[in-house]
């Protein structure tokens, strides 16, 4: 019932307290805090501004029953050891260009030997068409001086 009081009637009192339990349950209460913490049941937090956030207008922290002190989710006042957006794609690129090449290195190779054996058995053929042409024509030119010599027929 305290809850729903302070919901509707003390907004400019409570904080929302979300609180996070190890069983996965979430709680969500509204909560007169005294001297900088609040008590719900037998869990009590400490309450720091830097870690609080409005929700419907009302400050809120985000609490959990492992730790004593609010999670921090503005990401201004986190630690400075997570690594930057870019940072992380710039990993994650990397990441990803190293398994396309391990996964091609194994095909690579059977692939450029069959493109290199197709690409000379083409140029072989290509080569063949042309010097048979060639040889073809000459041996055209010396039938018809051979007719021409005897008379021409």
């Amino acid at each position: 019932m305290g809850n729903w009081i302070n919901k509707h009637f003390r907004k400019g009192k409570c904080v929302v307290a979300m609180v996070f339990n190890t069983d996965r349950r979430t709680k969500i209460r509204y909560v007169i805090p005294k001297n900088k913490s609040i008590t719900i049941g037998s869990n009590s937090w400490i309450l720091n501004e830097d870690d609080m956030f409005l929700y419907k207008g009302i400050p809120a922290y985000v609490l959990t029953t492992k730790n004593a002190e609010p999670i921090k989710i503005n990401p201004l006042n986190q630690n400075e050891n997570f690594m930057t957006p870019q940072d992380y794609n710039t990993a994650i690129s990397s990441r990803v260009a190293e398994q396309i090449f391990l996964a091609t290195k194994r095909q690579f190779d059977a692939n450029i030997i069959t493109l290199l054996v197709s690409g000379l058995c083409l140029v072989g053929l290509v080569l063949i068409a042309y010097l048979g042409n060639q040889a073809l024509t000459d041996l055209t030119n010396k039938i018809n001086q051979l007719i021409n010599m005897f008379g021409g027929v």
